[in-house]
């Protein structure tokens, strides 16, 4: 990747690997002050050319990474820079998503809403990111059973690289928030289990937390362990505030916690649930 910025480096021929590719690899290791450098780089020199379909979607796209990681104040952020530059179906399906994530229900669902007015046939948002989006916010009033409906028709798509996984990142998110763990573990599994397409895709790197929390919630403390250890040997070098690194060190501490105090409970649900002190067994690589 570093020979491919130095040529991208300036460039407006180098937009994709300056505002997608590059970025994406960074926040895949959770680099993303690197990330946002790179992001930068490439809006600005988008806008200098007076490119703005490709500077929305840098923004578009940044604020997707943001919102994956639990920066989603730098989410809303990225979605209004990209807003205010244009609302077209190359900026407004990443940021509705974005802002499914991020938990601004009101202003995505009027952005799918758009989305089905103004592009009634366009494939991408119609069948990826529009499902992906209307699954988030059906979970979050709720409904996860309808949000699982929703991506059905995502499931052609799943596996497109130009996708990151998404739709498969969002069906284990939905089945988490619905404590449904056997089902969220055999889709963060089905991510890990392409790496060859995960090289670029944060999602590939933030489905270790996703098998982690799966496990936990069936009682696999074992497993959910080795999980959580896996993403801290991707992210050895990823900033310390991130906030998806903060929750998954917070809930090793406690499962490393829960296992010292009470062995027997390694394969027990009931321990995960226990309140335990944050101040316990720290996870590898600080």
């Amino acid at each position: 990747m570093q020979r491919e910025l130095q040529w991208a480096s300036g460039k407006l021929a180098g937009i994709n690997i300056l505002g997608f590719a590059a970025p994406g690899r960074a926040a895949h290791l959770g680099e993303l002050k690197k990330a946002r450098g790179l992001s930068e780089q490439a809006l600005q020199i988008t806008k200098e050319n007076n490119f703005k379909d490709s500077a929305a979607g840098v923004a578009a796209f940044a604020a997707l990474l943001e919102a994956e990681v639990g920066n989603f104040g730098q989410a809303r952020g990225r979605a209004a820079t990209s807003l205010a530059l244009l609302r077209k179906r190359t900026n407004l399906p990443a940021i509705a998503v974005a802002l499914a994530l991020a938990g601004d229900s009101k202003q995505a669902q009027g952005i799918v809403d758009e989305l089905h007015r103004r592009y009634p046939v366009d494939t991408v948002a119609n069948d990826v990111f529009i499902p992906c989006a209307q699954a988030l916010l059906e979970s979050n009033r709720g409904d996860p059973a309808q949000g699982i409906q929703a991506l059905q028709v995502a499931s052609r798509y799943e596996l497109g690289p130009v996708y990151s996984f998404l739709p498969i990142y969002v069906r284990g998110l939905i089945y988490l928030h619905a404590r449904r763990g056997q089902e969220a573990a055999a889709e963060f599994q089905r991510i890990l289990n392409y790496r060859a397409l995960g090289a670029i895709a944060p999602a590939y790197a933030l489905s270790h937390v996703g098998l982690a929390r799966a496990y936990a919630l069936t009682g696999d403390s074992a497993k959910s362990r080795k999980a959580y250890q896996d993403f801290f040997a991707l992210w050895k070098d990823a900033e310390p505030d991130v906030p998806i690194l903060k929750e998954a060190k917070a809930e090793y501490a406690k499962l490393q916690y829960i296992l010292i105090r009470s062995p027997e409970l390694s394969r027990s649900g009931n321990g995960w649930r226990r309140k335990v002190s944050r101040s316990q067994t720290d996870p590898p690589h600080q």
